[in-house]
Order: C-alpha cells, then sequence, then structure tokens
C-alpha cells in the first residue's frame, strides 16, 4: 500500500501540466511507465495500480480536465501493458524488466513524434 500512496503523490505533485515537457515530450511517457512496472515488479496489485489510473487527475477544472482524462487513459494503458509483462523475483530481472518496459514506451512516444513532423 506505501507504494501505491507513493505513485499516487507521484503523479499528483509531477502533475498534468508535466505531459509534455518542452525539452523532452517523451520524458512523462518514460517516467510513468519506469513507475508502474517498479510496481509491478513490487507486486502491487492491479487493481490499485488501476485506481490510480482511474484517480489521476481527479480534482483539476477547467481546460486541465482534457489533459487530465487523456493522463488518466494513458496511465491505466501503461498498466495493462506492465501486467503483460511476467513478475520476476531476482533484483537483476526485476531492474531489467523496468528498463526494457520504459524504454519502449519512450521509443514508442519519440517514433509518435517523428510521425507527426
Amino acid at each position: 500500500m506505501k507504494r501505491v500512496m507513493a505513485v499516487l503523490f507521484f503523479l499528483s505533485a509531477y502533475g498534468v501540466a508535466s505531459a509534455g515537457d518542452e525539452d523532452d515530450p517523451c520524458l512523462w511517457d518514460y517516467e510513468i511507465a519506469e513507475m508502474m512496472m517498479d510496481s509491478r515488479q513490487a507486486g502491487v496489485s492491479m487493481p490499485s495500480l488501476m485506481k490510480v489510473g482511474r484517480n489521476f487527475g481527479t480534482g483539476v477544472s477547467g481546460q486541465d480536465v482534457v489533459q487530465a482524462e487523456a493522463a488518466s487513459r494513458f496511465v491505466i494503458e501503461v498498466v495493462r501493458s506492465a501486467f503483460d509483462v511476467s513478475l520476476y523475483y531476482s533484483k537483476s530481472s526485476k531492474a531489467r524488466a523496468i528498463k526494457e518496459f520504459s524504454n519502449a514506451w519512450y521509443a514508442a512516444c519519440l517514433r509518435e513524434y517523428d510521425e507527426g513532423d
């Protein structure tokens, strides 16, 4: 439960505005993927992480609502994807799974931006 609370704190502190950093628009994707896979590898349940995704951006208003809803959908998609990866038991295997997963999401984001140019 502590890990879920830490993830919730990070997401709320990081904020919706962080999605799309001017210097690196894909960094947010990488960090969310890294957090979700780290939580997955730590044994946090899927329902707990899905709750994080569903609750992301609650309490925002105005123009931020659309961005918060998109961010929430993204977090849920990452959680679903994280649970397609096996749960590993050795520290090195967990670290490799986290790194590969977050790098894959980062690469996918970069490809989207390349297609948009």
